[in-house]
This record gives C-alpha cells, structure tokens and sequence, in this order.
C-alpha cells in the first residue's frame, strides 16, 4: 500500500496543449512528484506526490513555464491499493 499526496493547483493562462506540455514538463522536475495531469479548459494542474511538495515549488515551477498559480486546493492524502476495494478509487468500493 502506497501513501500520495494530491493537490490541484488553478493555473491562469493556458490556452493550449503547448501550454500544458510546458507546465509539464517543469513541474515534473521537482523532487517528489510522481504524476502531473492538466486540464487546459479547466485551468488546473493536478500534482501526485510521494510526499507533500511546497506549493512555492510548484508556483517557481509554473511561473518558469510561463503561467500563474493562482489557487491551490487542500492536499488530499490516501492510501492506494490499486483501485480495487479502495474507498478513495472511483472503481472500487467502501470497505
């Protein structure tokens, strides 16, 4: 069983699928995240983490790609254990 951290961040100015390549592509190099997942309609990028990551990372992150973090969401932390019986999985269910 796997322990992530998952915070969503509202990000102003992405228009494109360049714009969240870019975003990407640099938040994945701070240390920690495992996963990044965009939403350009939406503005929102979706961080997983091992570990909490500094929001002040993540907003040098964006900023060096060109974009502002203008909200983060509360960190969610779970547990993971493949999706199957986890409450937190939308396939699975409550135990």
């Amino acid at each position: 069983m796997t322990t992530t951290t998952t915070t969503t961040y509202s990000v102003s100015g992405m228009t494109c699928g360049h714009c969240a390549a870019s975003v990407t592509t640099e938040v994945r190099t701070i240390p920690g995240v495992t996963e990044v997942a965009v939403d350009v309609p939406a503005g929102l990028v979706t961080i997983s983490s091992a570990a909490p990551v500094s929001p002040g990372a993540v907003k040098a992150a964006v900023a060096e790609a060109g974009y502002e973090v203008t909200e983060a969401s509360d960190e969610v932390t779970g547990s993971c254990c493949g999706g199957s019986t986890c409450s937190s999985s939308s396939t699975g269910s409550a135990p």
